[in-house]
């Protein structure tokens, strides 16, 4: 320790002076750690406007002002292990967002089938997840598991005066389609599917055609639990891919972009389970 009081006072400036140029500089390096790692965190390469539904439940919805959801939670995982960040924009309806996509006014959609012709316009990331879709019936239906071989669903569909409600958009597997092709019914398209689960209940309509997990959650929050049931007959199961703009990503930044999901399969299925297990 240096002893003060036998230095002399030009000595003792001395060691002050030094003292505060170290001081100095010690501050401005911690000020340009702040300032990088502030940057790192921070900092965004790519900006995605991602087109979708704010009426998804539970895949997204607003919760106080605020979207949420299924879908939520699983791009924000795949997105913090790359330097992407995501801007949602509202879409009424998912033919619009494919509209918007096929004109570049935005960049991704989410929950998307394959299908060749829409490659046209876009190219697809690795599949980040399953989707299901089974048909509701009401609850008085004869189309029920314990009665009905689920190979032969399609069969007892098929009479002349039965109406089905679909979505407009949705990719519902070949065999599905071409049934709906020699179908003696009635087929309608809707946007939402509370809206087919109402036609339902009011019993204006047969069936319902819906994603599992969506049907799931109207049944225990939308009060349709009395009057629908789940049929657990299967119509399609599909791989989920995220549809971007052509041009959006260079090979490199979609070779990140898929890494991460596949990095995020965990906690993917993690997500999708705490939402199954709520309902």
């Amino acid at each position: 320790m240096i002893d003060k009081v036998k230095m002399k006072p030009a000595a003792i400036h001395y060691v002050y002076e030094q003292s505060s140029v170290w001081r100095i500089a010690i501050c401005r390096i911690a000020v340009c750690l702040a300032l990088m790692f502030s940057f790192s965190a921070t900092s965004c390469e790519l900006l995605i406007k991602v087109a979708s539904s704010y009426q998804w439940p539970p895949y997204i919805f607003k919760s106080n002002g605020k979207l949420v959801g299924v879908e939520i939670e699983i791009l924000d995982s795949i997105l913090s292990k790359t330097p992407f960040c995501r801007e949602f924009v509202e879409m009424p309806s998912s033919s619009r967002g494919f509209e918007e996509l096929k004109n570049k006014r935005v960049d991704m959609l989410i929950g998307a089938s394959f299908h060749p012709d829409r490659k046209l316009f876009s190219q697809f990331s690795t599949s980040y997840r399953y989707e299901k879709m089974v048909i509701f019936a009401q609850e008085k239906t004869s189309l029920h598991p314990s009665i009905i071989d689920n190979q032969e669903y399609l069969q007892q569909l098929n009479v002349k005066n039965n109406i089905i409600a679909i979505n407009q958009g949705s990719v519902y597997g070949d065999n599905f389609n071409k049934f709906l092709g020699r179908y003696k019914g009635s087929i309608i398209n809707t946007r939402l599917a509370r809206q087919r689960f109402d036609l339902l209940k009011k019993d204006r309509i047969d069936y319902v055609v819906e994603d599992e997990l969506t049907g799931i959650y109207l049944l225990a929050y939308k009060n349709y639990s009395n009057d629908i049931i789940n049929t657990k007959m299967v119509v399609n199961f599909d791989s989920i891919y995220y549809m971007l703009r052509l041009e959006l990503m260079s090979d490199a930044q979609l070779d990140v972009f898929n890494q991460a999901i596949k990095d995020s399969d965990l906690t993917i299925k993690q997500i999708i389970k705490k939402y199954s297990s709520s309902y």
